[in-house]
């Protein structure tokens, strides 16, 4: 999310799948806070998924202070305890849920923190599709085992910078196997294996890693 960041669950289904990233969507992202009081001064209860929170930091801080956030698994869950109706309390939900103006007493679009909010949506498939060598394209990567000796990930982003490839993601993520070692995740714009420059620096790289190329997609253009 373009607030929030990497999802971390998400990171971690898709480095333990056998799927591939296919295509990326960015799609406008916003929300909507929904109440069952007649104004916000009466809300003493939130519902609201962890994600979304740091997306609509802004507006939660105008609430109440003696007002308490309930961290629900999802929007849904969040839309679901709005609706069952008890005074006092509220949800912030996406915008799209909210189909009605007579559905809650209270109603307040669009309180994330920023108007071009936007998220990152990664298509998997099973199978594979032909590029179209007409657009521009990205590569998604998640180096598994980086050599535990000083310098190895310096040496990886070398690599990189040797063969011209612009990295505009890095993010770690422990490997859930042992305290201290982690999994990289890395977007490369560039497409494989069609480049030749990528191909051969992630060879490079296997010498002493272990990489899992997680697909390589053609890039989503903000609207």
């Amino acid at each position: 999310n373009m607030l929030e960041g990497h999802v971390s669950l998400s990171l971690d289904l898709i480095a333990g799948s056998d799927l591939h990233i296919v295509r990326e969507l960015m799609i406008p992202v916003g929300f909507t806070f929904v109440g069952n009081v007649a104004s916000i001064d009466e809300i003493n209860k939130v519902y609201i998924q962890s994600v979304t929170q740091g997306q609509c930091r802004k507006f939660l801080q105008t609430l109440p202070r003696t007002m308490s956030i309930e961290t629900t698994p999802s929007n849904s869950a969040s839309f679901d305890d709005a609706l069952r109706g008890i005074h006092g309390e509220g949800a912030i939900v996406p915008r799209h849920m909210v189909t009605s103006p007579d559905q809650f007493r209270t109603i307040v679009h669009d309180v994330h923190d920023h108007p071009d909010n936007m998220t990152r949506f990664a298509v998997l498939s099973g199978k594979d599709y032909p590029h179209d060598h007409s657009l521009e394209y990205k590569t998604s990567i998640v180096i598994l085992d980086v050599a535990d000796e000083p310098g190895a990930l310096y040496r990886i982003l070398g690599v990189l910078h040797r063969h011209n490839l612009n990295l505009t993601s890095i993010i770690s993520r422990p490997n859930r196997e042992a305290f201290g070692k982690y999994y990289f995740f890395m977007d490369i714009d560039s497409e494989y294996p069609e480049n030749e420059e990528l191909k051969s620096a992630l060879d490079s790289i296997r010498v002493k890693n272990r990489i899992k190329v997680l697909g390589s997609y053609s890039i989503a253009k903000f609207q």
